[in-house]
């Protein structure tokens, strides 16, 4: 019991630090952790993707390793998009500086993600959670435990 309070403890930290310190992490973490752990309930996040390959986690730049990473990598790009779109002043500073409280509008409903009455931008960016937790699920094979951690400039 005492490991698994750990572990919510340095995923409490790890919310802060994205959300507040990181200026690249321009999105709440909260609900794409929940994304995730909607397909896959039994899945330590941080411990499976936090610094996995070249994309998952903070950063990103070469080449993905393999499924799992690419599943990052499209992340990465669709939020990409997402800052493309027209948004209203409080998703302009939400976008731009993120906040852990200014999240989107989803429900877990039968292990799938449903983006519930959002306006545009913040339904993107709830799709783009959507897909990429859904393709980690199924880039579940592909996963191998030693790309966690990965030195990415050899990729």
């Amino acid at each position: 019991h005492s490991i698994l309070v750990l572990r919510e403890d340095i995923q409490v930290t790890f919310i802060i630090y994205y959300c507040v310190v990181n200026p690249r992490f321009r999105r709440t973490p909260i609900d794409f952790h929940h994304a995730i752990e909607c397909h896959q309930p039994e899945v330590i996040i941080l411990g499976t993707y936090g610094k996995y390959g070249c994309y998952c986690g903070f950063g990103g730049s070469g080449t993905p390793v393999d499924a799992t990473d690419r599943c990052c990598q499209l992340h990465d790009l669709c939020y990409e998009e997402a800052d493309e779109m027209e948004k209203s002043l409080k998703e302009k500073l939400f976008s731009l500086i993120g906040t852990i409280m200014n999240t989107y509008n989803s429900s877990c409903i039968d292990g799938q993600v449903v983006c519930m009455e959002n306006s545009p931008f913040k339904d993107k960016v709830c799709n783009c959670d959507k897909d990429a937790a859904r393709c980690l699920y199924r880039a579940k094979p592909s996963y191998n435990s030693t790309y966690y951690g990965l030195d990415t400039t050899k990729y």
